[in-house]
């Protein structure tokens, strides 16, 4: 997904179209361990110097030695794997130096496959998907991923249980009916997906009410913090997240009723305000 806009949002949605496809039996969302400091830095190198020479100079002269890392109190360590932690290009590297990876296992298997960052996904037949895990599992290693089974999860639709039980025995992958978190949003069971937007807008309550109080006295700071920020975590969830409108309501019962009075002065607004407050500056709002 290096270089596309919304890549996690295609990623979600294409997972997602698999799993609900009728020859689809399950989806095996697959997490590293310590991924951004385990990529192999040879061979990420060497990669990039063919499948993205335009940044491989930059790449070449910020990684061919060790990278200094400071630590608070005076220690100094060396960095010699991996991309180094507040890289401004760190995501993108990764991104390309896996890209190999990705391709050798879309040779190698048959399974369909989205991957964003460490987060590799696969959906398919279950016999497929250990063949696909297993490969994953051999050709990772050498490129600096480690699957790491105990934050991985296997969704498999209900008349699959069994044999996903059976197929997966011994990887210590957790095996589930109902569903999962992926990329921020879910892949499961219209359960699943209702109890983890309860718990999300619980949070959201939480933490706007707090907002809202912070505004009686900074409105600008508030205001600032919710439109440039905030609001993106609501948007990201209605464009990912299928029906979720019905479940954010007390969330937005909170922005009509305490949030916006608070930048306002106490002013409680109606519909027509707003609608004019919820338009953004370059339209009046």
């Amino acid at each position: 997904m290096c270089g596309h806009k919304s890549g996690s949002e295609a990623a979600i949605h294409a997972m997602k179209a698999m799993y609900e496809n009728n020859d689809t039996d399950a989806v095996l969302l697959v997490d590293a361990e310590n991924a951004f400091n385990s990529l192999n830095r040879k061979a990420f190198l060497h990669n990039i110097g063919i499948t993205c020479p335009v940044i491989a100079i930059f790449v070449r002269n910020s990684y061919t030695v060790p990278t200094r890392l400071f630590v608070i109190g005076g220690t100094e360590i060396q960095s010699e794997e991996g991309t180094t932690q507040g890289d401004p290009l760190g995501m993108a590297i990764y991104a390309i130096g896996t890209t190999p990876l990705l391709d050798l296992l879309a040779e190698s298997t048959e399974e369909r496959e989205t991957a964003f960052a460490d987060d590799i996904t696969a959906a398919g037949k279950i016999d497929g998907l250990r063949k696909w895990w297993d490969e994953l599992t051999t050709i990772g290693p050498p490129f600096g991923y480690f699957p790491k089974p105990s934050k991985s999860w296997l969704i498999v639709k209900p008349e699959r249980y069994d044999e996903a039980v059976a197929m997966f025995n011994g990887t210590n992958i957790q095996i589930s009916l109902e569903g999962s978190k992926h990329l921020g949003a879910v892949i499961g069971s219209e359960n699943f997906k209702r109890t983890y937007l309860e718990e999300k807008v619980s949070t959201w309550v939480q933490e706007l009410t707090l907002l809202s109080k912070i505004a009686t006295t900074q409105p600008q700071a508030a205001y600032s913090c919710f439109t440039a920020g905030y609001q993106h975590k609501l948007t990201y969830f209605l464009r990912t997240i299928s029906g979720c409108e019905e479940h954010l309501v007390p969330v937005d019962e909170v922005i009509r009723h305490k949030f916006i009075p608070a930048l306002t002065g106490g002013h409680v607004v109606n519909e027509l305000e707003r609608q004019l407050l919820a338009l953004p500056p370059r339209l009046g709002g």
